[in-house]
């Protein structure tokens, strides 16, 4: 019973190295790359074709001028 636990344990911790951040959250460009993704003060930023940074507000893309990321 004390392996059962520990080995569930083991599977639970090993799972979270190997998360993947999920398909529909991805974002690509109309040639089908995907937008370079960042994080800048705890907001997820994206780079798009045009080389200035964007974020997502619902189905929206709001410019970051603010954003200076190299």
């Amino acid at each position: 019973m004390r392996r059962l636990i520990l080995c569930a344990l083991t599977a639970a911790m090993m799972g979270g190295c190997f998360y993947h951040e999920p398909e529909y959250a991805r974002y690509y460009d109309n040639d089908h790359r995907e937008y370079r993704h960042a994080r800048w003060h705890d907001e997820d930023v994206w780079r798009r074709e045009d080389g200035r940074w964007y974020s997502r507000r619902g189905n929206d893309w709001i410019l970051r001028a603010d954003v200076d990321i190299h």
